[in-house]
């Protein structure tokens, strides 16, 4: 029989895996920095530390580093029962749960901090940003997400925490009060065009034109009108389910979750 001193440090010394998902710029690389002191020693798998570096081969690759943290960076960490801390849009429940199954088969306390940001946050934020995510992507993304809160709840129960990340300046303010008044006229697409048509939300992934051959141009220009109407397929998804969303909302206070990290780990 297991003494109950062997069996609380075999709890103890259980590897802690954090899941930080939420939405492309959201600000879950401010969260985690915010903890830097309590989580020494994890393992950061992000697959923006190849993304961002120009010294690596996979700079501004982001399918080719999503893929070398899945299939290299991660099983590695799992079986070197490190603590690591998985950085994740967490959009697609059939791919995470099966991670999730794997960790915890392999010892592995687990814990999930979403991320939550206003969609224009996140919007404004992405195109500050050097690597500046596709509108369609940062907004199928959004709703993807967090239509999952529910599930995730249930998934991880007093381990899964929601915390938000507020406008941090002026410009962010005012265009959250410019996208409500646009949901509750039922414009969204046209507040997005407009906003698009300045010429400042341009996609870092955008190819340069003037490079291509006619033919290649064509093809380019064929993918974008797909692009168009996909786009506002997505916009039409996020003016339906925004409300829903904002409604289900019952975040935890940021300034409690270093206690809870503590009580984690």
């Amino acid at each position: 029989m297991i003494s109950l001193v062997n069996l609380l440090k075999e709890v103890q010394n259980s590897p802690k895996a954090i899941i930080m998902a939420g939405g492309a710029s959201v600000g879950k690389s401010t969260v985690l920095r915010n903890l830097d002191s309590q989580l020494q020693g994890f393992q950061n798998l992000n697959a923006d530390k190849y993304v961002e570096n120009p010294d690596s081969p996979l700079y501004r690759n982001l399918g080719g580093a999503s893929a070398k943290i899945k299939k290299e960076d991660l099983p590695q960490a799992i079986e070197s029962k490190s603590n690591l801390i998985y950085d994740t849009t967490a959009s697609n429940l059939k791919t995470l749960k099966p991670l999730v199954d794997q960790l915890e088969n392999n010892g592995y306390d687990v814990m999930m901090i979403m991320v939550y940001a206003h969609p224009i946050v996140s919007f404004l934020r992405n195109y500050k940003r050097e690597r500046k995510v596709p509108l369609i992507g940062l907004i199928s993304t959004w709703v993807k997400v967090y239509s999952l809160i529910e599930d995730y709840k249930n998934i991880f129960g007093d381990n899964f925490v929601l915390v938000t990340s507020p406008p941090s300046s002026q410009e962010e303010k005012d265009q959250i009060e410019a996208f409500q008044t646009a949901q509750n006229q039922g414009k969204l697409k046209e507040y997005f065009s407009d906003l698009m048509s300045t010429g400042d939300y341009q996609s870092s992934f955008r190819k340069d034109d003037s490079t291509l051959s006619p033919d290649e141009l064509e093809k380019i220009q064929q993918q974008r009108e797909k692009t168009q109407i996909a786009t506002e397929k997505s916009i039409e998804d996020l003016s339906q389910s925004f409300d829903r969303i904002q409604a289900s909302l019952d975040p935890t206070s940021i300034d409690e979750l270093p206690n809870l990290i503590s009580n984690f780990i």
